[in-house]
């Protein structure tokens, strides 16, 4: 048998019990530290939230139209709710670019643009914009092709470019989207017979 003299000490069966008595400290500690990390993570998270949301109209347009340019080429991300003339009227001013656009990204249907879709800008000069009043100098141009009262939509027809051939103003489409009881002026059926008022 062996004798521990009693000046020395058990240092291994010492730290054994000290954690054992401590346990619980140290379990309320680490808690109480990741308590406190998740609530400073969570405050600075709706911090952030909250100074992204408080965007000014003016920054709200710019971040709707963003428009990347890069050596003449620029690209459009379309975002909810875009139409293709919308986006020709705020990229150039005119809604009647939007042929441009459709005729560079190969569009056929205006309809089918999908949110996050890039589309390509062609770096065309703005077409005149009007101001949607069919005038008497508008309507004896030779934009004017049908005098008709009455038109039939064919493949690739919008009502501006309706509006342009019969008014000689594609503003005054809203005009004929009128007349028609037209609310998706997009949706337009081939073959359908269009009242053009005059």
């Amino acid at each position: 048998m062996i004798k521990i003299r009693s000046n020395q000490l058990n240092y291994q069966g010492l730290l054994l019990t000290t954690i054992k008595k401590r346990a619980l400290s140290l379990a309320l500690g680490g808690v109480v530290i990741l308590v406190i990390s998740i609530a400073v993570v969570s405050l600075l998270f709706q911090k952030i939230t909250s100074q992204s949301e408080k965007i000014s109209p003016n920054d709200e347009q710019k971040t709707k139209a963003k428009v990347t340019s890069t050596n003449k080429v620029r690209t459009y991300v379309v975002k909810e709710g875009d139409q293709l003339y919308l986006i020709a009227q705020k990229l150039y001013g005119s809604g009647l670019n939007m042929e441009d656009i459709m005729k560079t990204n190969k569009i056929t249907n205006p309809n089918l643009l999908e949110v996050g879709q890039k589309l390509i800008i062609p770096d065309v000069k703005p077409r005149s914009p009007t101001v949607g009043i069919i005038t008497e100098s508008a309507a004896k141009t030779e934009k004017v092709t049908n005098k008709s009262e009455k038109y039939t939509v064919k493949p690739g027809d919008n009502l501006a470019k309706i509006a342009l051939q019969t008014y000689g103003d594609s503003y005054a489409w809203k005009r004929i989207a009128d007349a028609n009881n037209i609310t998706n002026p997009n949706n337009l059926e081939i073959g359908k017979i269009l009242i053009i008022p005059r």
